[in-house]
């Protein structure tokens, strides 16, 4: 079961896999939604089901499920010392290890980019948006009243995205509310509703339809994860006159961003598991080179860069 289980590139990807292994591969969609996707993980992996035996999940999904007994210690067969040894080791420690297991095998990083609609910038008089003043600019220059100079997506599973962006562009601690920074930040995004600089529609919005909004003009900017750029290449509108990824604006003391991960797991009920375990080609060295050129996102394998 994988996230990009409809994407092109991906099928590709496996395609050459099972030439490789000589193995058929059936890919099961996770849902899009994201409360749709831990529902159904969830349950598959709570109800012992042996029909699914790899699936693809979040950080926020392995920090819960390696505590649950639901998943297959893959020290032994996959994640060996020399494997182990290719990623970031505090990460590993953090996310994916628990009482001396490792339960998941990172496979792609998305790292947090500002990304901007060019042709609103030129439309604007700007050639960037490098700090807060910016977004005056651009929003006096939008001729639509649905237009925004700034977009993103405040629902309720992804608005966390959002708060930890501003929080550490002003210096201060997502984890403590009482910081006079972090309040400073969470009174800015306030302004920009205030202010009218970004929709209030966004309060239901995930980033499914942030990027369809913004395919269609309707924002100047937004942060998004890297993983997004297969969506601007399929719609034909990435480009450096376009939509493209820009560099990090400075809204307050510094420039930083998030940087997250999804990871292969292997259901602990799996019929298959030896057959899964011979899928750990995919993250080899090679592979995951093949793969992250494939679907166009960034590997989380270190030597990958």
């Amino acid at each position: 079961m994988h996230i990009d289980a409809d994407n092109k590139r991906f099928q590709d990807f496996i395609a050459e896999t099972e030439k490789k292994l000589d193995m058929e591969i059936t890919v099961e969609k996770c849902p899009s939604n994201a409360d749709n996707r831990q529902a159904k993980i969830s349950t598959i992996l709570a109800s012992g089901d042996q029909n699914i035996d790899l699936i693809s999940v979040n950080d926020e999904m392995i920090s819960e499920f390696k505590h649950k007994g639901y998943l297959e210690p893959l020290e032994k067969n996959v994640m060996t010392e020399e494997v182990r040894d290719s990623f970031p080791q505090e990460y590993l420690e953090s996310i994916c290890e628990e009482n001396g297991h490792i339960y998941s095998v990172p496979f792609q990083m998305d790292i947090m980019m500002f990304w901007v609609n060019q042709e609103l910038l030129k439309q604007a008089g700007l050639d960037e948006i490098k700090d807060t003043g910016d977004f005056d600019i651009l929003q006096k220059s939008l001729k639509n009243s649905d237009q925004y100079a700034y977009g993103d997506a405040w629902e309720n599973t992804h608005v966390y995205n959002s708060l930890a962006q501003f929080v550490n562009f002003w210096g201060g601690d997502y984890f403590d509310w009482t910081d006079s920074k972090t309040q400073d930040a969470a009174r800015y995004m306030k302004s920009m509703l205030d202010e009218k600089i970004t929709s209030p529609a966004q309060f239901v919005d995930q980033y499914e339809q942030m990027e369809e909004k913004f395919i269609r003009g309707k924002y100047g900017c937004v942060f998004m994860y890297t993983g997004a750029l297969g969506t601007f290449l399929d719609a034909d509108v990435y480009g450096k006159n376009k939509i493209h990824m820009a560099p990090l604006p400075m809204f307050h003391e510094k420039k930083s961003t998030n940087i997250a991960t999804w990871q292969y797991v292997l259901n602990n009920a799996s019929e298959n598991k030896d057959a899964a375990f011979r899928l750990k080609c995919i993250f080899n060295f090679q592979l995951a080179r093949v793969n992250s050129s494939l679907i166009e996102i960034t590997s989380a394998h270190i030597y990958c860069h």
